[in-house]
């Protein structure tokens, strides 16, 4: 399977895990919006992490034990995961707040 195909599959579980995360939280807005954060973002690394094709070479080869580590731990995923996530969980925040739902 190429590596597109698994960030596909990662980032639908993504999406039905910030979609399930207010019924498992009965539903606080702080701890929904903590929680969708942590989810996105750990979501979006993954997704970079694995959609992306680099030359990380780790000790046992290209794209080993140690490649995928090495790419998961790039600065560049992490820091665009984060803000990936900041972005859905504001997203999520205003749409909740702005709702007419009373």
């Amino acid at each position: 399977m190429d590596n597109w195909h698994y960030a596909v599959v990662a980032s639908i579980v993504t999406i039905l895990g910030m979609s399930l995360v207010s019924f498992l939280k009965l539903f606080k807005l702080w701890k929904a919006s903590l929680s969708i954060f942590f989810i996105s973002s750990i979501g979006f690394c993954i997704i970079g992490g694995l959609g992306r094709k680099s030359e990380n070479h780790g000790f046992d080869g290209a794209w080993g034990k140690h490649g995928i580590l090495m790419e998961f731990m790039n600065l560049e995923i992490i820091i665009v995961s984060l803000g990936v996530g900041a972005f859905i969980t504001l997203l999520f925040f205003l749409a909740i707040v702005f709702s007419d739902n009373k």
